[in-house]
């Protein structure tokens, strides 16, 4: 355990913590996950198509009108006695 200027020791779930951040941050992880099996070239191709085709989907959700809201349905019992 690494120990600071006043000499009191870091806790070690602090320390994974900055530890997990960094190695997030950098990307490493990714990329050695990434490059752990072979991918072909084609399935990269789709892999970025599909990446594509989601953002672009998210992105037209984000951009689309909110529906309009729904009124409430009148029943024909609902409404009030008609006068002859």
């Amino acid at each position: 355990m690494r120990k600071r200027k006043n000499d009191r020791p870091i806790p070690f779930d602090r320390l994974l913590r900055q530890f997990k951040r960094k190695v997030q941050k950098d990307g490493k992880l990714e990329d050695f996950r990434k490059k752990q099996y072979y991918t072909k070239p084609a399935q990269r191709r789709q892999e970025k198509m599909n990446a594509a085709k989601r953002r672009a989907a998210a992105l037209h959700k984000k951009n689309q009108l909110p529906p309009e809201p729904r009124l409430p349905q009148l029943r024909a019992n609902s409404l009030p006695p008609e006068d002859k």
